[in-house]
């Protein structure tokens, strides 16, 4: 948006709501021709996207679930420590994911991790006996 801006000279190009007459702009342009698309659409299909889910390791993933219905139960520091202790056991084949980032966009595992936690997540060694 800002190279559309600055294409056509404006010198200001951060103004508020400037970017909601473009977007309104460019969604209709973004469906495929002839389909009728228009922006309700565009906002409907992006309400229900579901992103899919990353696998986690087994053993990881034994913690999550375990995590997830004690928080449900309400004794949020089990289910801190049960992920605290699966910390070290993370990893992931990708260097794109380098801490498990479930534990922030899962809407039940989120409300656990405080900003002192964060920082555990992210200075706890992982992947340990991995070759």
């Amino acid at each position: 948006m800002r190279a559309r801006c600055a294409a056509r000279g404006a010198r200001r190009c951060g103004a508020p709501g400037r970017y909601i007459s473009t977007l309104g702009d460019v969604l209709p342009a973004l469906g495929t021709p002839g389909s009728g698309d228009d922006t309700a659409d565009w906002i409907a299909r992006a309400a229900a996207f579901v992103p899919p889910v990353l696998p986690e390791s087994p053993a990881f993933q034994q913690a999550l679930d375990l995590a997830r219905t004690l928080a449900r139960q309400g004794d949020t520091d089990e289910a801190w420590t049960v992920i605290e202790t699966a910390l070290p056991h993370w990893h992931s084949d990708s260097p794109h994911r380098i801490a498990p980032v479930i534990l922030r966009t899962d809407p039940v595992l989120s409300d656990l991790i405080t900003p002192d936690r964060a920082r555990r997540i992210v200075t706890t060694p992982r992947g340990e006996g991995r070759g």
